[in-house]
């Protein structure tokens, strides 16, 4: 009997972030329900993983992934979708179907080619909240409408394909093409760790949660600070759970003359314990770091992914981890700290529930939606061709090289004839 491989294409195995713990959720689900898994990404500085579950994928680290596929030419992609083949030592024939699956960016170029080169589904869920530069979406549009025109794109929330097509493309049923990237459900853990013995008792502890490369990182602190200087006779504690050792010079020049507040810096916890919900009043996180902070009931509060504002407390203002519902509910950090804190406008006993499908018995039905979403799609094996998008890239060029010299030679010829 012949098996199944599902293949994952993303950025990185390595850090701690959202990303990562779904790439670990399902992979540990598809393991135990029969599939072979491959997860290739390009890897980073770090050497071992934060969650250990993704280091049995360190062979498909390829720092070669990293760059785009269809500016390196024909003879090394070719070479390239060997070495990724031959990292895990895959027998593509001994299996009855193979689905790779791609994250983002350029991942999703990668995806396309080794599918092609296999015979494979490929899938894009794309996890992206940003789609801006430096990625590379807008050079592609052309092939992301061909995956969204055969049901073979997604992103986490309903305005993620608006956000990538750029406004050039209507999508009325947007929430159709919607995934959720579940996450692995003991992420939270009841454990010992004397880290925890560094949160004192403050007159308020702020927490942040999540990775320091977020776009909304700096806003953050900065809005921390503008509030701990606006309540001067207030001590404060501020909790980042995460690493921030690319953002150390940053977080000193922000809080420098900022005298009243101590700041604890956890680093990267996993599992995340517990106990530190307890000794925050209030928690700023997104994504999947807003729902752990959501379900261990503390009060969360989400930044905006696209405009970097903060858009309320999640259960009370905003239903989203993601973007704002609308604009209304946006305001500063500074503003939703001091309604939390100083103000005290918010009460448990009216949080609305959300749905996160996280409970045990969910936990097997939560990938087979994914399943679903893949069965949608069109089941004629079709790929894009690359080779074909270069060649009118190259066109449009000439194209535009033509009227410029045109216009060019239109100037010259106008200036001789007012010279004379």
């Amino acid at each position: 009997m012949k098996k199944k491989l599902y293949i994952m294409i993303t950025f990185n195995i390595y850090n701690m972030g959202g990303g990562q713990t779904y790439t670990w959720g399902k992979c540990e689900y598809l393991d135990s329900h029969g599939w072979d898994t491959a997860v290739y990404c390009s890897g980073g500085v770090e050497r071992v993983c934060r969650f250990p579950y993704l280091n049995k994928y360190s062979p498909g680290v390829l720092p070669f992934l990293s760059l785009d596929p269809v500016k390196l030419g024909q003879k090394c992609i070719d070479l390239a979708i060997k070495r990724m083949i031959s990292a895990y030592r895959l027998n593509v024939n001994q299996y009855s179907q193979i689905i790779v699956e791609s994250s983002e960016n350029i991942c999703s170029l990668w995806g396309e080619l080794l599918a092609e080169k296999i015979g494979a589904k490929h899938i894009i869920f794309n996890c992206n909240e940003s789609f801006s530069l430096p990625k590379t979406y807008s050079q592609y549009l052309d092939f992301y409408d061909f995956k969204f025109r055969r049901k073979e794109l997604y992103g986490i929330n309903n305005n993620a394909l608006l956000d990538l097509f750029q406004g050039k493309k209507t999508i009325e049923t947007a929430d159709e093409f919607v995934f959720t990237a579940y996450n692995p459900l003991n992420v939270v853990q009841d454990v010992c760790d004397p880290r925890l013995n560094k949160i004192k008792k403050f007159d308020w502890s702020i927490g942040y949660f999540g990775r320091s490369n977020k776009g909304y990182f700096d806003f953050v602190m900065q809005d921390i600070a503008l509030f701990a200087q606006k309540y001067r006779d207030k001590s404060i504690q501020l909790v980042i759970i995460g690493d921030v050792s690319g953002k150390e010079r940053f977080i000193g020049n922000t809080f420098e003359n900022v005298l009243n507040v101590s700041i604890v810096k956890m680093g990267d916890m996993v599992p995340v314990h517990k106990a530190i919900f307890n000794k925050v009043d209030v928690m700023i996180a997104g994504a999947g770091c807003a729902i752990w902070s959501y379900l261990q009931n503390v009060f969360t509060l989400i930044p905006d992914s696209k405009n970097y504002m903060a858009n309320g407390l999640l259960g009370y203002d905003t239903l989203s981890t993601l973007r704002a519902e609308t604009k209304e509910i946006q305001s500063s950090f500074s503003r939703y700290l001091e309604k939390v804190l100083v103000d005290k406008i918010y009460n448990a006993s009216v949080r609305k529930k959300i749905d996160f499908e996280m409970s045990d018995l969910k936990h097997d039905k939560r990938y087979e939606k994914h399943f679903e979403i893949i069965g949608n799609s069109t089941s004629k094996m079709e790929y894009y061709d690359f080779n074909l998008s270069q060649k009118q890239c190259l066109l449009n060029k000439a194209k535009m090289l033509i009227i410029y010299n045109r216009k060019v030679y239109n100037s010259i010829r106008r200036l001789r004839n007012f010279l004379r």
